[in-house]
């Protein structure tokens, strides 16, 4: 090639500069991005929710099925399932559950903010708990709702800040099977596994809607060469 041709060819290239565009560029424009596992989109969260609801699920109930009574072992559950089975049996009857004499430990639930009865998912619970008079089935019962309300909110939080499903799905299921869900919180004191499912369940919304509203950053052309300095 000659050098007129070079010069040409040269010609052309600044005259038409690459629009190349880095991933981090692509990642401030609002895209997905590559975490291990694929990309990120909140608009799939579904598969990772539903595989680690179903892996805790199972989970649960194999604890449950090899000791029957695990999710009833401490003096706090014998105090607060009975408590919800009432007030489960109240919602049924169509009563107000604000105050109930029929147990021995009832009394003011309307001011009893661990019963959490105005909290629609507490009251669903309660109703389907008090369906059986098994304590125990129903303390499970109870604990298992609010396990897979963890475990779906920790999978929506994962994919949220960009983990892959395969990623978001190991997060969720040690979120929610874990020694403090399982040990502490399931078999001793349910309102802490309660109050820790709504707290995660906030922390993924508000995730969410922050990087949602987040105005998305344009994505800058490098600067060609008349624009460099010399």
């Amino acid at each position: 090639m000659t050098s007129a041709g070079t010069a040409d060819l040269a010609g052309t290239e600044e005259a038409s500069p690459r629009h190349d565009v880095s991933s981090t560029q692509i990642a401030a424009a609002g895209h997905d991005v590559a975490w291990p596992g694929g990309a990120a989109t909140t608009s799939r969260v579904w598969p990772a929710g539903v595989l680690s609801s179903v892996l805790v699920t199972g989970l649960l109930l194999l604890l449950f099925l090899r000791n029957h009574r695990y999710f009833f072992l401490d003096d706090r559950i014998a105090e607060v399932v009975p408590k919800g089975l009432d007030i489960g049996r109240m919602v049924r009857r169509g009563e107000a559950p604000w105050l109930s004499t029929d147990i021995v430990n009832g009394g003011g639930y309307a001011v009893e903010y661990l019963m959490g009865v105005f909290n629609p998912v507490n009251l669903l619970l309660y109703a389907v708990s008090s369906l059986t008079d098994d304590a125990a089935f129903g303390s499970f019962i109870y604990v298992l709702g609010h396990a897979l309300l963890l475990t779906a909110s920790a999978a929506w939080l994962a994919r949220t800040v960009g983990l892959g499903t395969a990623w978001s799905t190991a997060f969720a299921v040690s979120v929610g099977f874990q020694p403090y869900t399982i040990i502490w919180n399931a078999t001793a004191w349910s309102q802490g596994l309660v109050s820790f499912s709504w707290v995660v369940l906030a922390i993924a919304a508000g995730s969410a809607l922050h990087l949602r509203q987040r105005p998305p950053a344009r994505a800058t052309q490098p600067a060609g060469p008349a624009d460099r300095c010399p």
